[in-house]
Formats: C-alpha cells, sequence, structure tokens
C-alpha cells in the first residue's frame, strides 16, 4: 500500500527517558456485543491500562477514514493516550468483531480485510524509532496479512526492546510460519492453557505434561519467560533457568460477569511489574489477581479509573 493511501499525525519528540515507555501494534476494533459496542482489539485494551497505571503506551495501530474510525480515534485521543502513530487508511474500514456470550465465554466473529491488516512499516518505524521503547508488546491476529506482519517486523529490527508476545490465537487467523517466526522474535510469551494444547499440536511438543510442553517451547525458541495462564486454576511462570512459579486464582470479589479483556488486563499488569522492576512471582500474582477483578465488569476495560487507582494504591509500598 503507497503512503499516499494514509493519513497520520507526525512523529512526536522523544518522551522523557522515564523507563516507562511501551510500543504496542496490532488492531484496534469496536466489539461488538449483542446488546452494545465497546472499542477492543488487545493491543489497545492493554494500552489503556497501562495509561491507566501511569506508564507510556505509544499505540501502533490503522484505522479505516470512516465514522468508526473518526469515533475510535477520539475516544482514543480524549483518554490521553498518544496519538502520533495511528494511521488511518482510506482503502480498508476500521476493524470489528462480534461476540457472543454464553456461561460467562466469549466467541469471536472477525472479518478479514481490516484496516490493522494494512499497517505501513514505514510510517510505523517513523514513530516508534524516535520513541525509542523499552517493551514491545504484539500478537498474531494482525500479522494475518502481509502489510501489518512485516511493519511489524520493522519495528523489532529498528527497536532493542524486550518483546512481548501475547499469542492470542483467533481460528482461522493463525499459520505455522507467521507464530513460528512471532516465537523466534519473543523474549516473552503470553498464552493461555488451550492456546498451550494448539501450540503443542503444531509443533510436536512430544510430552504428556504442560510443564514440559512449557520446557519444550522455551528450548525450543530461546525464550526468557513464559507465562501460562490458567483460568480458574491460576497462573504459571517459567523463566530460562527452569523455575516454574504458580499462583492460585483469587477467589471473585464479584459475580462473574464476562471473561472478555481478561488476558489483556493480565498482560497489561505484568508489563506493568517489568517496568516497575517487582519480582517475578509478584509479578504474577498481581497479573492474575487483577485479570480476576476485570472479569467482574462487562467488557475489557472499566468505565473510569476507579479499579485502576484501588490496584494501583494497593502496590504502592
Amino acid at each position: 500500500m503507497s503512503l499516499s493511501e494514509f493519513s497520520h499525525n507526525p512523529p512526536a519528540p522523544s518522551p522523557p527517558a522515564t523507563g516507562r515507555r511501551v510500543a504496542l501494534f496490532g488492531e484496534a476494533l469496536a466489539d461488538i456485543f449483542p446488546h452494545q459496542r465497546v472499542w477492543g482489539g488487545a493491543p489497545l485494551n492493554v494500552a489503556r491500562h497501562l495509561h491507566r497505571f501511569g506508564a507510556q503506551p505509544l499505540f501502533v495501530p490503522c484505522l479505516g477514514s470512516d465514522d468508526l474510525g473518526d469515533e475510535l480515534f477520539q475516544a482514543i485521543a480524549e483518554s490521553g493516550m498518544a496519538t502520533s502513530a495511528i494511521q488511518r487508511s482510506d482503502r480498508y474500514p476500521t476493524g470489528r468483531v462480534g461476540i457472543d456470550l454464553a456461561d460467562g465465554a466469549h466467541r469471536f466473529t472477525i472479518p478479514g480485510e481490516q484496516a490493522y491488516d494494512h499497517i505501513d512499516g514505514h510510517l510505523a518505524t517513523a514513530v516508534t524509532g524516535p520513541f525509542q521503547p523499552r517493551v514491545v508488546y504484539f500478537g498474531t491476529l494482525a500479522q494475518r496479512c502481509a502489510a501489518s506482519r512485516d511493519a511489524l517486523g520493522e519495528i523489532l529490527s529498528l527497536c532493542p526492546a524486550l518483546t512481548f508476545c501475547d499469542i492470542n490465537l483467533r481460528s482461522p487467523w493463525y499459520r505455522k510460519d507467521t507464530l513460528e517466526h512471532s516465537l523466534q522474535r519473543t523474549d516473552i510469551l503470553k498464552l493461555n492453557h488451550e492456546e498451550l494444547d494448539l501450540l503443542a499440536e503444531m509443533f510436536t511438543l512430544a510430552a504428556d505434561h504442560p510443564e514440559d510442553q512449557l520446557a519444550r517451547l522455551m528450548d525450543d525458541f530461546g525464550l526468557q519467560q513464559i507465562v501460562l495462564t490458567r483460568g480458574e486454576e491460576g497462573a504459571w511462570l517459567l523463566t530460562a533457568d527452569g523455575h516454574l512459579t504458580k499462583v492460585d486464582s483469587p477467589p471473585l470479589a464479584t459475580p462473574l460477569v464476562d471473561t472478555v479483556g481478561a488476558g489483556d488486563a493480565f498482560c497489561a499488569v505484568y508489563i506493568l511489574g517489568i517496568l516497575e522492576g517487582w519480582p517475578p512471582s509478584q509479578t504474577l500474582a498481581r497479573a492474575n489477581h487483577f485479570a480476576a477483578a476485570v472479569c467482574g465488569i462487562r467488557g475489557a476495560l472499566p468505565a473510569d479509573d476507579e479499579l485502576h487507582e484501588q490496584y494501583r494504591r494497593l502496590w504502592t509500598p
């Protein structure tokens, strides 16, 4: 896609060297629930959580030049997040996902050929390079098309940052070669137990126990950490030295509403722990606790900052 098909803001100057800068690459979209529409996309959700926790996220998406894109751009701007890396496409529509809920679980209907499939690498690196992120977050959905996949590759080649991959497998929008290439460029991998089963089958991780499957993934792809979320059974962290930490899920403080965005909330707090220098076991427990709290609200993000402020106070020495 030519640069003329995009409009974008000029790159922002480099922010102060606070060590709290995170670049987040990928989809921004509207989650269409049966009775409401909310803004979503894993990278956007993680960015919004990080912003509310006081970090400096730089979100790198592409929106359509349509009414939905205008509304989403305005919502991001009004949140106080930087908009300098947001691209707009005249050719492709702003992303959207249909979400059906049943018994607390969710099913996704994801159309093809959305604006986030066509992020331009030249424009993306023009902003992320001067930003100098400490962490680069990405997933796999926005890599289903070559344009965005190549753009992510350019960012990762340019930025000497820690790479955090939330693999976020959404059928049928993933391929083995894309997953393999992503894992080869990942420092910290986050996945859930269902995704571990898929990777174990895809990459022939011949092992009977999830602990052994994680160890094979670690060795085969040279990962530094693997974080496995297990729903009601808590979360695990495997580090490169072979140490496995397990935490239990806390009891829900409020009734379960839905699990949409719980993984994104987990990722945001885990990245926050990296930025803040929390011990890995503490980071794992805090991420798991906050993800459980998000299961008590409708959608991926609370309507205001109250929940984030509550946890910021809880975690402040």
